[in-house]
């Protein structure tokens, strides 16, 4: 099988860059047609910038990465495409979980990159020789996906280690160097939409995200404000049809299970929530995706 080339499928219900069965996987985004609606894959993605610029949302929070750069994504994470049209050079490394840590003592491993996971370090700037470097680890990877030899799969771990522990050090370098520019609200904002992320389904009070922040409503409500311009309101009714969005591309999920998990008290309290928001019923969302 050749794994470096792969046509996505344009139905966002369907999408996935890696084809069944694969654990790695090497894609060229300036190739093939990106889907340009939220998705949510069960993989890590390294993507290397090297020529040109992209804008991505991952959950509530918008990057523009412009290369040479390179910009990290954890499981779990919904993502979306933006723009495109300006991408010139971008490799793309796809790996399960699994597939790394199969050699792993340490299960807990990944969690030690904070970039995977903090939405502010998605973004590794990198300088020509850096860049030099990784373009030199991409192609080594690439040329070796296609080889069916026994330790392919020890060959591969090993380089995506190499680069993990790479970015580490060029990440840790930036931050002490150049520490975070964010004003007292911008931090909160980032902080409140972290918080957001993982209790939005349960959690829609603002006095909850505030106790966690350890200030007033008060003070949340005003500094989301001034550091956005919408309401925390807002974000919380973005993360919601955002998720919903999600949650109606997978066909073998009722609107009534949707709603469910959503912690709606019923479909139609759902269905005219998602109605508001978006001018579409949840089916007809459904129907276009």
């Amino acid at each position: 099988m050749n794994h470096s080339r792969y046509n996505y499928p344009k139905s966002i219900d369907v999408y996935s860059p890696i084809p069944s069965g694969v654990k790695y996987y090497v894609h060229h985004m300036e190739y093939s047609c990106i889907s340009l609606n939220a998705h949510r894959l069960d993989i890590y993605a390294i993507c290397l910038l090297s020529e040109g610029e992209m804008t991505v949302e991952t959950n509530l929070f918008l990057h523009t990465v412009t290369g040479p750069a390179v910009f990290v994504i954890a499981p779990g994470v919904i993502r979306r495409f933006l723009a495109t049209e300006k991408i010139k050079k971008a490799t793309v490394i796809f790996f399960h979980k699994d597939f790394f840590l199969e050699n792993q003592a340490n299960i807990h491993f990944l969690e030690k990159f904070s970039f995977f996971e903090q939405s502010d370090q998605h973004i590794i700037e990198l300088d020509e020789l850096q860049n030099d470097r990784f373009h030199h680890y991409f192609r080594l990877i690439e040329e070796k996906v296609t080889d069916n030899a026994p330790h392919t799969p020890d060959i591969i771990r090993s380089f995506i280690y190499i680069l993990l522990n790479e970015l580490h050090d060029i990440a840790g370098s930036r931050s002490i160097a150049q520490p975070p520019t964010f004003n007292r609200n911008e931090q909160i904002l980032q902080q409140f939409k972290m918080l957001l992320t993982q209790y939005f389904v349960d959690e829609r009070q603002l006095s909850f995200y505030a106790e966690k922040m350890n200030i007033t409503p008060k003070y949340l409500s005003a500094a989301v404000k001034e550091a956005s311009g919408k309401t925390a309101g807002d974000w919380i009714t973005d993360m919601l049809i955002l998720e919903s969005k999600i949650l109606l591309q997978n066909k073998k999920l009722s609107v009534t299970q949707i709603a469910d998990k959503l912690r709606f008290t019923d479909p139609s309290h759902f269905g005219k929530f998602f109605k508001t928001q978006t001018k579409q019923s949840p089916l007809i969302y459904r129907n276009q995706v």
